[in-house]
């Protein structure tokens, strides 16, 4: 018998070398390939499939299984596609198993049968603890089945007998094929684990929603073939020792793929958040040094986050630039703009931008709220009133159009925001309620709010 045959497989992408290397040609990581042994797949020669036009493929309106809750609805796109698979992360205590069973415990009002239950297949947890968790936040158990196994080839086999209306598996690390020698969590368990589990979701028209762990920089652990084979990608997201939650979507075949939903961490559960705006406003006790109000875009939803800035002086010759939630290269373009073309010292200055509440965006409309509230750190002035403002900023100080202007118009309005600085370029603007205010460069931003002396 000719010995098996070796791949070597990167841990971040995925990709599979007939030798070892140390480091991955495809996406650059300089971390060594790991070694897996390869096994011949079952292929069913019996199966022929041929091509057909896509005129003669009649595409019937697929009924979603629906949540209780409108934002986790929002998030899918208005609900689960039924044989989707999904792939929910976030980093460990964040809230993922709870967010599960609570998941269950609302599609349980859908279902209200006994003939096709949830199935919660845990590998890291007993059945103890999840009865523990399930009492602390009170769902409705009778119709989740819970079932403690490691092993995908027995929980495919309890799945086949009970035919379960959704399936949960916590988490895809910890789960193993029997047909493998490697252990749970390899790269080629994980794909062999996830092609098993989707085959059968597509083939019974299920939908599996998989836990997943995170690595230190955040990334979902694993290969990232594993976000390519499934359908949704959701990131639950926020600090630990903090009180809101994020469920963020990063992927999703069937919707937007920006959508968040905001919850509130309590001792029962996460509670949902209908106006996020409020909540995240509701702490904010005014104006302030370094604080401007910022509109941004979540997938179909406006929001409004608060931006705050903190300028110290430094004796370092490398000043320090901190970023939390939004881009630590796009802070420091700002404040290079700042320094170049506002003529403010900011270049013996430590500064530090947070948007409070685990909030992020990756939108460059923030730009203007970030070099606005830098400013005012700096020279320690506070807005006459609460102000907003959105605008990208160009490395010459000009600022850019705005998209959906008018939406984020509309949210300022609506939490009765006095005032807003919008680019002059872009869409026009007419309110009777609010101040709108057009400016064409950083410079006339920072003068028409009088925040320097």
């Amino acid at each position: 018998m000719s010995p098996k045959a070796t791949l070597y497989f990167c841990k971040n992408c995925g990709s599979e070398n007939s030798r070892w290397m140390g480091f991955c040609h495809v996406c650059g990581m300089n971390e060594p390939l790991v070694e897996a042994p390869t096994h011949p797949e079952n292929i069913n020669s019996n199966v022929h499939l041929s091509p057909k036009p896509i005129s003669s493929v009649t595409s019937n309106d697929v009924k979603r299984i629906e949540f209780a809750s409108h934002e986790i609805n929002r998030v899918f796109g208005g609900g689960i596609v039924p044989g989707s698979i999904i792939l929910m992360a976030g980093e460990p205590g964040i809230g993922k198993s709870t967010i599960l069973l609570q998941l269950a415990n609302e599609l349980t009002f859908n279902t209200n049968s006994t003939d096709n239950p949830i199935l919660y297949v845990s590998g890291e947890e007993s059945i103890n603890q999840i009865k523990l968790r399930s009492d602390r936040i009170e769902i409705d158990q009778n119709n989740i089945l819970a079932l403690g196994e490691t092993s995908v080839e027995h929980a495919i086999q309890v799945m086949n007998s009970i035919k379960p209306k959704f399936v949960i598996i916590d988490s895809i690390q910890t789960i193993f094929s029997e047909s493998l020698s490697s252990t749970s969590g390899t790269v080629q368990q994980l794909r062999e684990c996830c092609r098993l589990l989707t085959l059968w979701g597509k083939e019974n028209d299920t939908p599996i929603i998989f836990s997943g762990h995170v690595t230190k920089e955040g990334d979902i652990a694993g290969p990232k073939v594993l976000e390519h084979m499934v359908d949704v990608v959701l990131h639950l997201e926020g600090d630990t020792l903090g009180i809101y939650r994020l469920l963020r979507s990063s992927k999703n075949r069937f919707g937007s793929s920006d959508e968040i939903a905001l919850f509130e961490m309590r001792a029962n559960g996460l509670i949902n958040i209908n106006d996020p705006s409020s909540a995240i406003l509701s702490s904010r006790s005014g104006p302030s040094a370094g604080s401007i109000i910022a509109p941004i875009i979540q997938g179909s939803r406006p929001m409004l986050v608060e931006v705050q800035a903190l300028s110290s002086n430094t004796n370092s010759p490398n000043p320090r630039r901190l970023a939390s939630g939004i881009d630590q290269s796009r802070l420091l373009m700002i404040s290079a703009v700042l320094s170049k073309r506002t003529k403010i010292p900011i270049l013996n200055q430590d500064i530090i931008v947070n948007i409070p509440g685990g909030f992020r965006t990756s939108e460059p409309t923030i730009d203007l709220p970030v070099a606005l509230a830098i400013t005012s750190s700096f020279t320690g002035i506070t807005p006459a009133t609460d102000i907003s403002a959105i605008g990208e900023i160009g490395l010459n100080g000009e600022l850019r159009p705005v998209q959906q202007i008018q939406r984020r118009l509309q949210e300022v309005i609506r939490l009765g925001i006095p005032k807003i600085l919008v680019p002059t370029r872009g869409e026009k603007l007419q309110s009777d309620e609010i101040d709108i205010i057009t400016v064409n460069t950083l410079s006339e931003a920072i003068n028409a709010i009088e925040i320097m002396p």
